[in-house]
């Protein structure tokens, strides 16, 4: 089953010795389907067709999972950049 999700931007504080802390979520109004089936590459093509530039490279970023929503954060320092809301 595919499912709708909302690509929200995340402003993020902190450093990757110390950590993160999201401190707001803002609403870009992209929606992406993701299916119960998709890998972590597959999602990270979606949202990088829908959202990110062209120089940016799925590599660099991972994919956390539950539920409600998908996180996406770099992987080299940990940062988190986006989540993806479930809306249906």
């Amino acid at each position: 089953m595919k499912r709708s999700y909302e690509i929200l931007s995340l402003d993020a504080w902190g450093n990757d010795i110390e950590g993160f802390e999201v401190n707001q979520s803002y609403s870009t109004g992209i929606i992406v389907r993701i299916a119960d089936t998709d890998k972590e590459s597959d999602i990270l093509a979606k949202v990088k067709n829908a959202y990110f530039a062209e120089n940016v490279s799925v590599d660099s970023l991972e994919v956390t999972e539950n539920s409600f929503e998908i996180s996406i954060a770099s992987k080299k320092s940990g940062q988190p950049l986006l989540q993806l809301r479930l809306v249906d």
